[in-house]
């Protein structure tokens, strides 16, 4: 990897690309059916057992406005990661690492005002990759799913 270049890995759910920053990526398993929380709100499907640690499994679809949708045999978790907080996201294909220069990313306001949960977006020969802000989803996840898996 090049000075000002970053390596993102590229997903879909949903019909869209989205795109993390391998240093905030953990592992990438195939998906389990989570625990289901109580009282979820939309996006949350449950809690996992990962090697002993409780982590909030997203369904991104649901996340961003779709429907949910039902674990697939191929679908993916990928966990990720800031600091000692994680969270799974549950997406339909993993297509792999990519290295995109740093200056192409653009924020995500300047293309969508009410993009609250993203970092930037990209363009890229398949299509437009979503950058979702890891903080974010990691604070929602920490707030709302982690207090009633752990009190249960």
């Amino acid at each position: 990897m090049t000075l000002g270049t970053r390596e993102i890995l590229v997903f879909e759910a949903g019909g869209r690309l989205f795109g993390l920053g391998i240093g905030d990526v953990e592992c990438v398993v195939s998906a389990v059916r989570p625990v289901p929380l109580p009282y979820a709100p939309p996006g949350f499907e449950g809690v996992l057992n990962l090697r002993g640690a409780p982590i909030a499994v997203l369904d991104l679809r649901a996340w961003f406005g779709d429907a949910p949708r039902e674990i697939q045999l191929d679908d993916f978790l990928i966990v990720v990661r800031a600091g000692a907080r994680r969270v799974a996201l549950h997406v339909e294909r993993a297509h792999g690492v990519m290295a995109i220069a740093a200056s192409s990313i653009r924020p995500a306001q300047s293309v969508v005002p009410s993009a609250r949960h993203f970092a930037g977006v990209v363009m890229v020969e398949a299509g437009i990759v979503f950058l979702p802000d890891v903080e974010g989803f990691l604070s929602a996840a920490e707030n709302v799913a982690l207090p009633e898996a752990t009190a249960a």
